[in-house]
């Protein structure tokens, strides 16, 4: 996959995609969802049990370790990808 550097931020040493950029799942990612969710149970962040979705600590779709995913509620999640002292959102 060939990408203009406009399309990519530096990060902690390495080149990942944006948010707007399709990354395909891994094969795996029913099993590491599943993982998750029965290892989280509630949203990491406030507890909430509903609207649940995983969340890549690091921002890196492309790191699917167990140790860089956790659940997330919708809002919880927003919240991580959107950077209030500027209005951007965030990969």
């Amino acid at each position: 996959m060939k990408h203009n550097k406009h399309y990519w931020e530096k990060r902690r040493g390495e080149y990942i995609p944006r948010a707007n950029e399709s990354i395909p799942l891994p094969d795996n990612w029913d099993e590491l969802r599943k993982a998750i969710i029965e290892r989280d149970i509630v949203c990491q962040e406030c507890g909430n049990k509903e609207w649940l979705g995983v969340h890549h600590q690091d921002l890196n779709r492309l790191n699917n370790s167990l140790d860089n995913l956790i659940l997330l509620c919708w809002i919880c999640h927003v919240k991580k990808h959107h950077n209030k002292a500027n209005g951007i959102w965030v990969s």
